[in-house]
């Protein structure tokens, strides 16, 4: 019987499936693999304002979490952690 996937596994993979965009979409690919969970990802300049509504719109589309306006946020957009807590509260919000 399978089990059903902890917070913390759910929080993973969200946390896995934003960074593969990052990469693919923003990063060439991160051949040198430098993105990780804590890269300051505004200080790099890899999130400007148009790859922002870019990352929401995936999150929108491939995650069915809308992002609020008052959550677009340098706090909630700092890192691939910040922006997987944001999505896992929306999850939560529409449970």
């Amino acid at each position: 019987m399978a089990h059903a996937p902890s917070d913390d596994e759910n929080f993973r993979r969200v946390s896995d499936y934003i960074s593969e965009y990052i990469r693919e979409n923003f990063l060439d690919g991160d051949p040198k693999g430098e993105l990780e969970d804590d890269t300051p990802l505004l200080e790099w300049g890899v999130l400007n304002s148009l790859n922002t509504a870019r990352l929401i719109a995936f999150i929108r589309e491939e995650l069915d979490v809308v992002v609020k306006p008052v959550e677009i946020s340098a706090a909630n957009f700092r890192d691939v952690r910040s922006i997987a807590a944001m999505v896992a509260r929306g999850v939560r919000r529409a449970a």
